[in-house]
């Protein structure tokens, strides 16, 4: 019951995330910031395009795979009373700044209040991987999580995290680069190469720790898939595995 209490909490914690994300970056550190206190925690801030953060079962909060300890030993009761408060506060937040984000948009200077504008046109792009001689593989939408037999969407996370995520979504291996590269200078440190300048060009995204993990590399067809079978028969077994990154 308490896990489904907690499960319950951090999957509406990500939809707090998310929509302070989509009206800006400040805002989200405002929710950010206001769920740390709440738990007595100090979070860093950061200008990360996407973070993922969530609460454990002692009420430590763990934000892009960094664990944040509360000087507080928190039940689940108290973890649930705590998160209740930062809703109220929350939901106020993301109303005055819905209504501030509708009076902008009303303006016909929407551009002057932006840093950055995404266009979603509800097309996955269909890539495949070029050498066939063992297999014709589909890279973008991948297909590994189905041909696995997982469905849904939960499922589908579960084990995307299991093989250390690394994508920006279970099935999307690519991902449309923000239009505006001061932003993304802020966000992201160029290791190798350069930036793209043109519609066919990419980058590799890797984690803090200059990796790549197996499910990305596995979603790109750069391991074969062939070997996730046995892993995830491992998983079923409730065999333990090592998630490895590159």
């Amino acid at each position: 019951m308490n896990e489904e209490i907690l499960k319950k909490i951090n999957k509406e914690i990500k939809i707090y995330i998310n929509e302070s994300n989509f009206i800006s970056i400040k805002c989200r550190n405002k929710i950010i910031k206001l769920l740390g206190e709440k738990f007595s925690i100090n979070l860093p801030i950061e200008n990360y395009k996407t973070i993922d953060i969530y609460i454990t079962k002692n009420g430590s909060i763990i934000m892009r795979d960094e664990e944040y300890k509360s000087s507080l030993k928190l039940n689940i009761e108290q973890i649930k009373e705590r998160y209740e408060n930062f809703k109220l506060e929350a939901d106020k937040i993301l109303k005055k700044k819905e209504i501030n984000y509708y009076k902008i948009n009303d303006k016909n200077n929407f551009k002057e209040y932006t840093t950055a504008i995404e266009y979603g046109y509800h097309i996955d792009l269909q890539l495949y991987k070029s050498d066939t001689s063992n297999d014709i593989v589909r890279v973008n939408p991948t297909t590994i999580l189905s041909s696995l037999g997982v469905d849904g969407m939960d499922s589908m996370m579960e084990l995307h995290d299991q093989f250390g995520g690394g994508m920006a979504s279970a099935t999307n291996v690519f991902q449309e680069l923000l239009d505006n590269k001061e932003l993304l200078k802020t966000q992201y440190d160029m290791v190798a190469g350069r930036w793209p300048t043109k519609y066919n060009e990419v980058v590799l995204m890797i984690d803090e720790h200059n990796e790549i993990s197996d499910y990305a590399l596995y979603a790109l067809g750069v391991k074969d898939q062939k070997e996730l079978n046995n892993s995830y028969k491992n998983i079923l077994e409730g065999k333990e595995i090592e998630s490895k990154t590159s």
